[in-house]
C-alpha cells in the first residue's frame, strides 16, 4: 500500500477533526467514564484511544471540570466538554442526559443571523450540510459535507446535529455568526482557501500513524467497518499536536477568535449568576479554552471524566494493529 494512501487517510481524518469544528438512555456497557486525578491530567489532551492489551476499547473525549482557584465551595464550575462531531449514537444520547444537569450549555456553531433558532432547526432537520441551492433546485454539497457523509456511512457513525437536542432552554449559542466569521477572517487576511491549505499542510507534515500492514489488514478484515474505524480513531487521537501547526503563533479565526467569542458569552452567563456551566466545543478548541479559563477566569482543573465517543470493541482481536493508546486501569468504570 503506497505511503500516499496512508497520508490521505491521515489528512482526511485531520481535515474532519478541524473542519467539523466550524459547525457542530446511554448504553452503560459502552459508556466507560474514567475519573482521573486532576493533578495528573494534562489539559493539552482531550482525545485518546483507550485499550486493553492489544485491543482497542474506545475513542474517548475528555470532560474537564474547572473550579475557581482556591475555592472551598465547589458549587460553581465550568465543564469543558470536548466534542467529536461524528460519533456513535450512544455518545450523543449520553451527552443529552448530561446536559440536563447544567444551568447553561454553551455550544459552537457558525450560524446566520438574526434567526439563530431557525437556522439551527433547518440544519438539524437536514441529513447533510448544504452550501447552496442552484436554480435547478439541486443541492450543492461542500467538500466538508462530502467528507462527513463518507465518514458517517463508512464507519457506521451518527451526526451531532441529528442527535444532540439543541431545542432545550439551557442551550445557549456561544459562537460567531457567519457575518462575524467572515469579517474576522478578512481582518486577519485569512480565507477558506488558506484555512484548508493550512489543514492539508499540517496533515502532510504529521507522520502517518497507520502502516502499510494496518491498511492491508483493514482491507482484508471480516469486519472492514470496524477495522477502518480503529484506524480513523488512532489518527483522530493523534491530531491534537497538529492543531499548534494550524494555529501558528498568532492563532486563527477557526480556533482563537471563535474561542474568544465563546469566552465573552461565558463571562455574560457568569455575571448573570449561573452556577453550573458547560462549554460544548470540538476537542481541538479545548487546549486554548483551558488556558483562557486559567488566565482570564482564575479557574483550575478539578476533575476529569473520559467519555466514549466511538465503540471500538469486537469479539475478535485486532491482530497486527499497533497503536499508542492509554491502557485501561482500575479507574475505568
Amino acid at each position: 500500500m503506497p505511503q500516499s494512501l496512508r497520508r490521505r487517510v491521515s489528512t482526511l481524518t485531520l481535515f474532519l477533526a478541524v473542519a467539523s469544528a466550524s459547525i457542530a438512555n446511554a448504553q452503560p456497557a459502552l459508556q466507560r467514564a474514567a475519573e482521573d486525578d486532576a493533578a495528573e491530567h494534562t489539559t493539552e489532551q482531550y482525545i485518546r484511544v483507550l485499550s486493553e492489551g492489544k485491543s482497542s476499547i474506545s475513542l474517548q473525549v475528555a470532560l474537564v471540570r474547572f473550579v475557581p482557584r482556591g475555592a472551598t465551595d465547589l458549587s460553581r464550575y465550568v465543564d469543558l466538554v470536548g466534542a467529536v462531531h461524528i460519533a456513535d449514537q450512544s455518545y450523543f444520547q449520553d451527552l443529552n442526559q448530561r446536559f440536563e444537569d447544567y444551568d447553561v450549555v454553551l455550544y459552537e456553531m457558525v450560524l446566520e443571523e438574526p434567526e439563530i433558532e431557525d437556522d439551527l432547526l433547518e440544519m438539524a432537520e437536514s441529513t447533510v450540510w448544504i452550501d447552496s441551492i442552484e436554480a435547478d433546485d439541486e443541492p450543492k454539497m461542500s467538500m466538508v459535507s462530502r467528507a462527513q457523509i463518507f465518514m458517517k456511512d463508512s464507519l457506521g457513525l451518527s451526526f451531532q446535529l441529528d442527535e444532540v437536542d439543541y431545542s432545550v432552554s439551557n442551550m445557549v449559542h456561544a459562537d460567531m455568526t457567519q457575518a462575524e466569521f467572515e469579517a474576522s477572517m478578512s481582518d486577519r487576511g485569512e480565507s477558506m482557501f488558506t484555512m484548508m491549505a493550512s489543514i492539508m499542510m499540517a496533515g502532510m507534515a504529521s507522520p502517518p500513524k497507520t502502516s502499510n500492514m494496518d491498511m492491508l489488514l483493514a482491507f482484508l478484515s471480516s469486519d472492514r467497518e470496524l477495522a477502518f474505524k480503529r484506524i480513523a480513531a488512532r489518527e483522530l487521537a493523534g491530531s491534537e499536536a497538529t492543531f499548534d501547526r494550524i494555529e501558528g503563533e498568532e492563532g486563527s479565526v477557526l480556533i482563537t477568535e471563535r474561542n474568544r467569542k465563546a469566552m465573552s458569552v461565558l463571562r455574560e452567563q457568569l455575571d448573570a449568576g449561573q452556577q453550573r456551566l458547560a462549554i460544548f466545543y470540538g476537542a481541538g478548541h479545548m487546549k486554548d479554552m483551558a488556558e483562557r479559563l486559567e488566565n482570564e477566569f482564575a479557574m483550575v482543573p478539578h476533575s476529569v471524566s473520559w467519555l466514549d465517543a466511538w465503540d471500538l470493541t469486537s469479539s475478535e482481536p485486532e491482530g497486527g494493529l499497533s497503536e499508542p493508546a492509554v491502557q485501561a486501569s482500575s479507574t475505568t468504570q
